[in-house]
């Protein structure tokens, strides 16, 4: 019997987080996913770049891909302070006053979410995630309440390591998919 598939796409919740730690040699270690509360929105476009070979007097003779990953926005309601530590680079005083450093460090996290669908919801990892600097905006209450959410520019690309950059996980993967949210999701190469 054939597992029912989504024929549409829609919803975005369970965004999360997880710093990345990384060894000399490259390879990550992630910290326990965080919730990031109030996802409105993620918006990513493919950033690839091709190039066609001409030989032999064929003009696709052969084709060069650079798969850069992508890029793109997450929004979200507002930005936690934890959010703005973990993603952003910020700090926090010895009063506790939250502050943008001069040229913040930018921190490698894993970002992880879910997009409801139809029939099920699918299940995504990106494993190597720099986040820039949103945009402030807010607007007085006027004759009415309009929502400002904060707009993360986000990049998107290969693991240094693994060369992966992008994971899905449906409910057929019953043990990953339940445990999605729980521990970053490291690809097991199938055997030959």
């Amino acid at each position: 019997m054939a597992t029912a598939k989504n024929k549409i796409k829609f919803g975005l919740k369970n965004a999360y987080v997880a710093p990345i730690t990384r060894a000399e040699d490259g390879t990550a270690t992630y910290d326990t996913p965080r919730q990031v509360k109030g996802a409105t929105e993620l918006n990513l476009t493919a950033n690839v770049e091709t190039a066609n070979i001409s030989a032999d007097d064929d003009p696709m003779y052969a084709q060069a891909v650079d798969d850069k990953g992508y890029e793109g926005d997450f929004i979200v309601q507002v930005l936690s302070d934890e959010d703005k530590v973990d993603l952003l680079g910020w700090k926090t005083d010895q009063n506790g006053v939250l502050y943008e450093p001069d040229n913040p460090v930018k921190k490698e996290f894993a970002f992880l979410c879910e997009f409801t669908g139809d029939v099920h919801a699918i299940r995504h990892v990106f494993y190597r995630c720099i986040a820039g600097k949103p945009d402030i905006a807010s607007t007085t209450k006027g004759g009415g309440l309009e929502s400002k959410p904060d707009t993360v520019p986000m990049t998107m690309t290969k693991d240094p390591h693994t060369g992966i950059s992008h994971a899905v996980c449906t409910p057929a993967q019953k043990e990953q998919y339940d445990g999605w949210f729980s521990k970053v999701y490291e690809i097991q190469e199938a055997e030959a």
